[in-house]
């Protein structure tokens, strides 16, 4: 089998590629209490008093609530939107 030739990096680069792969969707803009959650980061609310409120009042598991997911939100401006 003849080895391909490899693209040259104007090619790579016209068709996008190599760009940095965006993460997967924020977890908090996809849960029923985002805007609760905004309004309280708005309000300067605590990643960890978020988290217990997530665990505590609203049952979702202690796994799916880590402080990575609530501060992805706070730090990439999700709760400014609205």
């Amino acid at each position: 089998m003849p080895e391909e030739t490899p693209m040259n990096l104007d090619e790579y680069m016209a068709k996008g590629l190599g760009r940095a792969r965006h993460g997967p969707k924020c977890w908090l803009c996809s849960i029923p209490e985002r805007g609760v959650v905004d309004k309280a980061l708005r309000n300067g609310a605590s990643t960890g008093v978020i988290r217990r409120w997530l665990i505590d009042e609203c049952k979702y598991p202690p796994s799916m609530v880590n402080r990575g997911r609530i501060e992805n939100h706070r730090y990439g401006g999700h709760h400014e939107q609205d």
